[in-house]
C-alpha cells in the first residue's frame, strides 16, 4: 500500500517507459520521468507539516523584525538623549575657552583627514571654506564695531573700549604665514587649524607685569614607529619664542562696553556683545607620506617668564585634541 495519494493517471500521459536503466536489477525511471512523479505525487502530512513550518516561520520573522524596529527606535532615542545631555552638561568647557575652526567634529568625526591628490580636492575645500567662513564673519563683527574698538599697545587695554586684533598682520611672519592666497597651506602640503580663546565667562590670567601673551603649544604624537615627527608654526607666536603660540592678554577677558546710560551694548537682536576672542594660527608642515598623529593643543602654564597662576581655575577648555591622518 503506497502513502502517495495518485491525483493523475500518470498511464494516460503516454510516458515512455520502455527504455531501462541498468542498476540493482530493477528499472528507474529517468530525470524527466522523476520530475513528473513528484509534481503529481503529494502526501497530505507532510504538506500539512510545511504549512505550519512556514506558518511559525513567518512568525517568527515579524517578532525578529518588530525586535529589530525596537532596538533601533531605542538607539535613535538614546542618542538623541546623550546629545542633548551633552548639551547641557558642562556649557562653560563646550562654549568657552578653546575653540578649534575648522569644525573637525562636524566635517571629518574629529580628524583632520589630509591629502593633496586631486581626489581630496571636495576635502581640502571644506576645511578651507570652514577658515574663510570664520575669519570673514570676525572681520565683519570688527568693522560693525568700529566706534567701540581701537588699536592697542601690546599688554595694554583701553577704557571703555575692545583692542582691534589685527588678523593680517598676526598672520604673517618672515614671508611664512596663515593667509587666503595659498588657501591656508592646504593646497602646499602644510595645512593651517586656526584657534580661538573665547573667554566671556570673565576669567584674568594673573602673570607677571611684564606678560602680555598666554601661551599657546601643540604636542604631536605620531601613532606608529614608522612615522616621522613633523613641525608646527604659529602666527602670532611668542615675541621672544617662535616655537610657541601667543594669546593677547589685551583680550582677556572678553569684556562688555557700556553704553552712554552704563548699560552694556548689545546687538540688533538685544544679545549682549562681549570682545571678540584672540586668535592663533597653527601651520603643520606633514610629510608626503602616509601618516597618522595625534595633537593636543593647549594653553601652557609652565613656559618660564610665562607662568600662570590661575589657569586651573578658567572654567573653559584649556586642551583641544584631535587626530591628523596625511593620506
Amino acid at each position: 500500500f503506497s502513502r502517495y495519494q495518485r491525483v493523475e493517471d500518470l498511464e494516460t500521459m503516454q510516458i515512455d517507459d520502455t527504455q531501462q536503466m541498468i542498476g540493482e536489477g530493477r528499472s528507474k525511471r529517468s530525470f524527466l520521468d522523476q520530475i513528473i512523479y513528484r509534481k503529481h505525487s503529494y502526501d497530505p502530512r507532510v504538506m500539512g507539516q510545511r504549512t505550519v513550518f512556514i506558518g511559525l516561520s513567518l512568525i517568527l520573522a515579524a517578532a525578529l523584525s518588530l525586535v529589530a524596529l525596537t532596538i533601533v527606535l531605542s538607539m535613535a532615542s538614546a542618542a538623541r538623549m546623550s546629545e542633548a545631555a551633552r548639551a547641557k552638561r558642562k556649557p562653560d568647557s563646550i562654549k568657552y575657552g578653546l575653540q578649534l575652526i575648522p569644525d573637525l567634529h562636524q566635517l571629518s568625526d574629529g580628524m583632520l583627514v589630509y591629502s593633496t591628490s586631486l581626489d581630496a580636492n571636495a576635502t581640502r575645500q571644506r576645511y578651507v571654506d570652514g577658515i574663510n567662513e570664520f575669519l570673514d564673519t570676525y572681520v565683519n563683527e570688527q568693522n560693525s564695531r568700529k566706534a567701540f574698538m581701537v588699536d592697542c599697545a601690546e599688554g595694554l587695554s583701553a577704557r571703555n573700549k575692545w583692542c582691534r586684533f589685527d588678523t593680517t598682520r598676526a598672520f604673517t611672519r618672515e614671508g611664512r604665514g596663515c593667509t587666503r592666497y595659498d588657501n591656508f597651506g592646504y593646497d602646499s602640503g602644510a595645512p593651517c587649524v586656526l584657534f580661538a580663546l573665547k573667554d566671556e565667562i570673565q576669567w584674568r590670567p594673573k602673570v607677571g607685569s611684564n606678560v602680555t601673551e598666554l601661551p599657546f603649544k601643540c604636542d604631536i604624537t605620531p601613532n606608529g614607529r614608522t612615522s616621522k615627527p613633523t613641525g608646527a608654526f604659529y602666527f602670532p607666536s611668542l615675541k621672544d619664542n617662535l616655537r610657541l603660540g601667543g594669546f593677547p592678554t589685551n583680550k582677556l577677558p572678553s569684556k562688555t562696553i557700556p553704553d552712554k546710560q552704563g548699560e552694556p551694548i548689545t546687538d540688533e537682536e538685544g544679545e549682549m556683545l562681549f570682545d571678540t576672542p584672540s586668535l592663533v594660527f597653527v601651520k603643520f608642515n606633514l610629510p608626503e607620506v602616509k601618516m597618522h598623529y595625534t595633537i593636543s593643543c593647549g594653553i601652557k602654564d609652565d613656559i618660564s617668564g610665562y607662568e600662570i597662576e590661575n589657569l586651573a581655575e578658567f572654567g573653559g577648555r584649556k586642551v583641544f585634541t584631535f587626530d591628523v591622518v596625511v593620506d
